[in-house]
């Protein structure tokens, strides 16, 4: 069952609790085991990762934290079930719901966890019977999360407008960020569903939104939704900022990062390569539209016909004879190649042996490529 909807505003930014073993790779300072008690407070959110500890040790801490409310959870497998069902029941005894993601159930889901591991511990069926038994609301995509909790998207858009001026503080900052997230998933609710209502509003927020955040929000919105407004609010948005060089970068991004569907991500960026706006020869242009894909959209970059691997060979040859540095950083998207599964595997070693075999291939690159084939 849905759990019932907050009925008070949330009284400081933590409302929502999100737990994920994310390393993302390559960066250093994610590499050590991050304490419980390091939890930050972002926008609306508390977000906490960890390398070592497992999800049910956040679970379990988010339980008693008195500014939680709401949990919602990554899951890529569960370790220990004794430690989660104790996690899960203590968030229950405290009244605090808990929205459980499991990698790998939708086609979605299967081709973003191709980046991730080749197997996923764990059966679906027996976790969804302990998720039944517990109460946990388990879906498979953020779709479905919009679904399950409409009315609760509802209420969160409209009891925090920010209607007095900006402040650039954290309290108005929530409030922004909340109202920007419901708004994200009314949209995908009502593209789903055929109706133009929410769209047509993200589209106004942003033509004549009175900040970035919202602007930007409502675009990002519209994007990640896939709604028809999608293309006419980039041209605008693009329109406004395009002498903004740190604006047009995060246009290109979220482009990028949008959720794939149908090769339509892909299909976009490759298109985008080919706008006057960008350039290889700009190394923010570049990473904003080609790590942004291949680093940061497992699931467009992870396609079936191994297009993603083409497009990152074919960029990273190109950037190597320009800006060896920013090439060898993007050929880094394939170190973990190893770890995927069956056609994916194949597919990544034969781009990164294309690779490999350019006569004059600078030694940055070359000794990139040469040590993920040797691994």
């Amino acid at each position: 069952a849905v759990p019932a909807r907050i009925t008070a505003p949330p009284a400081s930014i933590g409302s929502v609790g999100t737990s994920a073993r994310k390393r993302p790779p390559h960066s250093a300072a994610n590499t050590g085991t991050r304490k419980v008690t390091d939890a930050a407070p972002v926008g609306p959110t508390r977000v906490i990762q960890g390398v070592d500890l497992q999800v049910a040790d956040f679970i379990h801490y988010m339980a008693d934290a008195p500014d939680i409310k709401v949990i919602v959870t990554l899951l890529e497998g569960i370790k220990d079930g004794a430690k989660f069902v104790a996690a899960i029941q203590r968030a229950a005894a405290n009244g605090k719901p808990v929205i459980a993601f499991k990698v790998g159930k939708s086609e979605y889901g299967q081709r973003a966890a191709q980046s991730h591991t080749a197997s996923l511990t764990g059966s679906a069926e027996v976790n969804s019977a302990v998720f039944r038994q517990f109460g946990v609301i388990e879906v498979d995509d953020i779709d479905e999360l919009a679904e399950r909790l409409h009315d609760d998207w509802l209420w969160a858009w409209e009891q925090h407008p920010v209607r007095e001026g900006y402040d650039p503080g954290p309290a108005q900052a929530g409030r922004r960020a909340l109202a920007n997230r419901a708004l994200a998933m009314l949209c995908r609710h009502a593209v789903r569903h055929g109706q133009e209502a929410w769209p047509g509003r993200a589209y106004q927020q942003c033509k004549d939104g009175t900040n970035m955040t919202d602007r930007l929000g409502a675009l990002t919105a519209l994007v990640h939704a896939h709604a028809e407004l999608a293309a006419p609010a980039l041209e605008r948005f693009h329109a406004l900022f395009k002498d903004e060089a740190l604006v047009i970068d995060k246009w290109f991004t979220l482009q990028a990062t949008a959720p794939e569907r149908n090769g339509q991500v892909l299909a976009r960026v490759q298109a985008l390569l080919k706008h006057p706006d960008f350039s290889l020869k700009n190394p923010n242009r570049a990473r904003a539209l080609i790590a942004a894909l291949c680093m940061n959209n497992p699931a467009a970059f992870h396609s079936a016909n191994a297009a993603g691997y083409v497009f990152w060979a074919e960029r990273v040859l190109e950037l190597d004879a320009a800006n060896p540095q920013l090439a060898a950083r993007m050929a880094r998207a394939m170190d973990r190649w190893t770890q995927l599964a069956e056609p994916y595997r194949s597919a990544a070693r034969e781009a990164i042996a294309r690779v490999a075999a350019k006569p004059d291939l600078s030694n940055d690159v070359r000794e990139i490529v040469i040590r993920a084939l040797e691994n």
